[in-house]
């Protein structure tokens, strides 16, 4: 359980998930005639990575995060990160009533990690044996979302067939040309697997 709900702050600068390379092949660009053109590709990329991150409800790229105001119900229960997915965990500490940090060593807590394909979006931080008693406020620094290599191929192709459409229709409004919405399991069903339904809160 959680005394507030716990602040997530970004430390560091998101994985590039897709190079540019990659997408201009996916999409066709002659690097002779679209030089101007591919300007705008590292603009589409985020776009697409955005609008996929707020459709599933997931961190797509891998960056470390702190997450402050964490409790615990008592000394031995562990608690859920309000993040996902998590894969590791660098660094805990808590804090007393005063907030006075309390050291947390890595041979204190085990993590089990997201497994969002399998059900268990929400990774959880367990004492191996109790917090330390004065603890009663956790920071939590983790690395959440996969790194490029690692980046699930359905969200990468989901990612590329966005980035290639928001190309090609770069306005609201195409004159002259008839557009036909494509079938939803073209491209959004490849996200349903790793889409989060939910929340902690229920």
């Amino acid at each position: 359980m959680y005394a507030q709900r716990p602040i997530i702050t970004l430390l560091d600068t998101p994985a590039e998930l897709l190079s540019l390379d990659l997408i201009k092949e996916f999409i066709g660009l002659d690097p002779d005639l679209d030089a101007e053109q591919d300007k705008a590709l590292p603009v589409l990329r985020q776009a697409a990575i955005d609008q996929g991150q707020q459709i599933t409800g997931i961190v797509w790229a891998a960056a470390s995060y702190r997450i402050d105001g964490l409790c615990s119900a008592w000394p031995g229960a562990g608690f859920i990160l309000p993040l996902t997915p998590v894969f590791s965990v660098a660094a805990v500490e808590g804090r007393d009533a005063s907030g006075t940090v309390v050291v947390i060593g890595p041979d204190a807590y085990s993590l089990i990690p997201s497994a969002i394909d399998f059900g268990r979006p929400w990774a959880e931080l367990r004492p191996l044996s109790a917090w330390p008693e004065q603890a009663l406020y956790f920071s939590v620094t983790c690395t959440a979302g996969w790194a490029a290599d690692k980046l699930p191929e359905s969200l990468r192709g989901w990612a590329l067939n966005r980035i290639a459409t928001l190309y090609d229709y770069r306005e609201d409004l195409v004159t002259g040309t008839i557009i036909a919405a494509m079938p939803r399991h073209h491209t959004v069903g490849l996200l349903d697997r790793w889409t989060v339904r939910g929340t902690l809160d229920g």
